[in-house]
């Protein structure tokens, strides 16, 4: 896959993750909805007529409707993080397991986000509960570990891009930021991750740069 495929499937996850973040933050927050997310009319009319169109014939709530569709996000998480593999495999087997086991930590997330979302929709909130607090949290939690850890690893290299270590780095606090606005998860620490690694994409797609090692 080209750099620029995988730039434009990346910036694909990110739109996508913006325009479901605010629909479900809205459904699951109610009354508690940040008050900027209100003031979004154009988007929430277009998801109320996407429901009444396709979503209200197939028994399920919006909630659940709506929640269905971030498994696409997933996969353009795990086309985005493709970025990061001729870097990692340029330093050595241990950097290389640790990109592998970042793919198998977003797959074991996307798995619970699925459990979540269309078993929770299924078979109630029981089974939403399993997927979405034992499986995908944990492995989103570890997901950020791992792309942070990745990034030091990149940053302590003579040779290795310091601005895509350091978004690597700070990929955390981009997912703690997402979260506070829209007072959401899973979908503001995975925006997060999808504008890290949308945002790597873009860098590695130009010019690197190469940043002095640390000791």
């Amino acid at each position: 896959m080209s750099s620029h495929t995988r730039t434009t499937v990346s910036f694909l996850g990110v739109a996508l993750c913006l325009y479901l973040a605010p629909i479900q933050s809205t459904l699951w927050n109610v009354a508690e909805t940040p008050h900027w997310i209100g003031t979004l009319t154009v988007l929430q009319n277009s998801a109320t007529a996407l429901y009444q169109a396709a979503g209200a014939t197939l028994d399920i709530t919006p909630y659940y409707f709506f929640g269905r569709f971030f498994f696409l996000i997933y996969l353009t998480l795990f086309i985005a993080l493709t970025t990061l593999f001729p870097y990692a495999s340029q330093m050595g087997s241990r950097t290389k397991s640790l990109h592998r086991t970042l793919s198998g930590f977003l797959a074991l997330a996307a798995v619970g986000n699925l459990i979540a979302y269309w078993g929770g929709g299924w078979f109630g909130p029981d089974v939403r509960f399993v997927g979405f607090w034992l499986i995908e949290v944990p492995s989103l939690c570890l997901t950020l570990i791992g792309l942070s850890a990745l990034g030091v690893a990149l940053l302590k290299h003579p040779a290795r891009p310091w601005l895509i270590a350091v978004l690597l780095i700070l990929t955390p606090a981009f997912c703690i930021a997402a979260t506070m606005a829209f007072q959401y998860m899973s979908h503001g620490p995975v925006l997060g991750i999808a504008a890290s690694l949308f945002l790597i994409s873009v860098v590695a797609s130009g010019p690197i740069k190469n940043g002095p090692a640390l000791a």
